[in-house]
Order: structure tokens, then C-alpha cells, then sequence
């Protein structure tokens, strides 16, 4: 997993990677979480059972909500933000630089659907956006801004192995 603290700041956000855990075991990454427990966590939706056991040792986690049009408006939301990345998020970093959408094979240009290649980081970077967008049915709705969290923590790949391209 690849837990990213998320902060809001001055009318933005700012992403942190303090770890790289990958290779841990929903209990290991259930005590890093435990560090900062005040905090809400997110996670992959996909992943109910490893959400369940994370939080069957006290962590206060749910799965980011998924559905027809998510991961879309999840990117053009972040893209609307103001963005900080801290110096040491590294993966973060080659994330962004290197994120990209496959391309229409008929025409070359590019789909609304992003390559898988340095998605982690990016889809933790969404489930950290949950709670200022929801998705209601079949429509993604923006969040009123009322008690919307200042710190978040979000990961991707809970329970499953990640190969790390770095």
C-alpha cells in the first residue's frame, strides 16, 4: 500500500507520502495507520475484506465509493485544485510525471481512461478527494463544503502485491 496524508492548505491541498509499505500485511499497515487515528482513512472500495480486517484493529477506514463516472470526475476535480506535493513524495512525483490515458487506437488521441502504469499513487490521490464528492447512483455529486476533514490518509492496493517500478 501506498498511504498518502492529505492536507487541506490555504485553499488547496497538499499530498504527502510518508511511507512506501508495500509488501506489508493488513495488520502491519493496520499499526502504521494506527499512528494517526484521529484521522479518517480510505481506501480502495474494491477491497471490502482487507477494509474490514484493517478495521477490525481499530483504524477508522471505508472504501472510497465507486461508480459509473468516478474516476473521471475524481481527475477533472483534482485537476480544478490547487495542488502541493512535499519534497519527499516520490512516488507521488514519477506519478504525475508519468500518468496518461491509453489512446484511442482509430483516432491516437486520448480516452478517459487512464493507464494503469503509476495509477497507485493517483487513485489514493482520488479516494482522498471522498469526501468532497460522492457518488450517488448513477451521478458523481460535489460534497457541500460543510465538515469536510483538514487530514486525510488515503491508499490504494490494499491486498494485493504491487510490483514498485522504482
Amino acid at each position: 500500500a501506498l498511504p498518502i496524508y492529505t492536507y487541506q492548505y490555504n485553499g488547496g491541498f497538499i499530498f504527502d507520502e510518508r511511507l512506501h509499505a508495500l509488501g506489508q500485511s493488513n495488520r502491519q499497515l493496520a499499526q502504521i495507520l494506527m499512528a494517526d487515528n484521529d484521522v479518517m482513512c480510505y481506501a480502495d472500495g474494491a477491497e471490502p475484506k482487507s477494509i474490514a480486517e484493517i478495521a477490525s484493529y481499530g483504524v477508522n477506514i471505508c472504501g472510497a465509493k465507486k461508480g459509473p463516472g468516478s474516476v473521471e470526475f475524481g481527475i477533472k476535480f483534482i485537476q480544478d485544485q490547487k495542488i502541493s506535493v512535499t519534497a519527499r513524495s516520490v512516488n507521488i512525483i514519477k506519478a504525475y510525471r508519468n500518468y496518461s490515458f491509453i489512446l484511442d487506437k482509430a483516432t491516437g488521441k486520448p480516452t478517459k481512461t487512464p493507464h494503469h502504469d503509476f495509477s497507485d499513487p493517483m487513485d489514493a490521490i482520488r479516494y482522498s478527494m471522498t469526501p468532497f464528492f460522492f457518488v450517488d447512483g448513477p451521478k458523481v455529486v460535489a460534497a457541500k463544503a460543510a465538515a469536510l476533514p483538514r487530514h486525510t490518509i488515503s491508499f490504494s492496493s490494499i491486498g494485493r502485491e504491487v510490483t514498485d517500478p522504482f
